[in-house]
């Protein structure tokens, strides 16, 4: 197997696109609309057609996407898995541990505000 993927990274790759799974809606109307994926190396946002995931549900109240995506500019593969649960939280595994991110990052005006409010007291 080449790029060093796994057998279960393969299968995955192999698999139906990720948009195909999505939407995904909680009971409380919670919804994830889409993901993006971007390259580990180049940091391009990779198009939908190259991405390729799975959704699992475990619980009524947690969604656990694992995705991999091929960039076709770098010729690098990348693998994520990714919890959402129906409270708007999200999580990702760094190979260790989970880890919360925000899965609607700020805009660039809100975190220049942020980042400016305090030096100059905006």
């Amino acid at each position: 197997m080449g790029y060093g993927l796994n057998h279960d990274q393969v299968e995955l790759m192999k698999g139906p696109t990720l948009s195909s799974s999505l939407p995904v809606v909680f009971d409380n109307s919670e919804k994830i609309d889409g993901i993006v994926m971007r390259c580990p190396e180049c940091d391009r946002t990779v198009p939908d057609v190259l991405v390729r995931g799975r959704v699992q549900r475990p619980t009524v109240h947690v969604a656990v996407v694992d995705a991999g995506c091929y960039c076709e500019h770098c010729d690098t593969f990348g693998m994520q898995t990714l919890r959402f649960y129906d409270d708007g939280r999200a999580m990702f595994f760094n190979g260790k541990a989970w880890k919360e991110f925000d899965a609607d990052p700020p805009s660039f005006w809100d975190r220049a505000k942020r980042y400016f409010a305090p030096r100059h007291n905006i």
